[in-house]
């Protein structure tokens, strides 16, 4: 109920943290992880949160996810206009 209110997100996505073999500079291990989530009350609803050290993931995710969310969080809005 607290997601339909809008308090809390609806996560739609967010698995565990993944951890790589491979060692950054500084002697750790590499990770990333990826979420998504909507906040349907919120003027930009959906949120992606990547962490990650490869610029070009962030850049392929989004290119990849960004604008279909966006479309789906438009044609989910309520809009009292639209009757």
């Amino acid at each position: 109920m607290e997601a339909q209110t809008g308090s809390k997100p609806l996560v739609i996505y967010d698995p565990p943290t993944k951890h790589q073999i491979i060692q950054n500079e500084a002697g750790k291990n590499v990770c990333y992880s990826v979420s998504i989530t909507c906040s349907p009350a919120k003027n930009y609803p959906c949120r992606i949160y990547i962490m990650d050290c490869l610029d070009a993931n962030r850049k392929e995710a989004k290119a990849m996810w960004y604008a279909e969310l966006r479309n789906q969080g438009e044609k989910n809005r309520w809009n009292g206009n639209r009757g």
